[in-house]
């Protein structure tokens, strides 16, 4: 059961984040040049 929450969870969230900025991005809270310049933040974050 851990290890299938283990997966499912960090998975299923990489699979909705595009969606979840999309999002975002059509309600006007997010940017291209936002999401440009905190490019180098996020993929240092995404490890995490």
């Amino acid at each position: 059961m851990n290890f299938l929450f283990g997966f499912l969870l960090p998975f299923g969230f990489m699979f909705e984040l595009p969606v979840l900025v999309a999002g975002l991005a059509r309600m006007g809270l997010v940017t291209a040049g936002g999401l440009s310049k905190a490019r180098k933040y996020i993929l240092f974050l995404s490890p995490l």
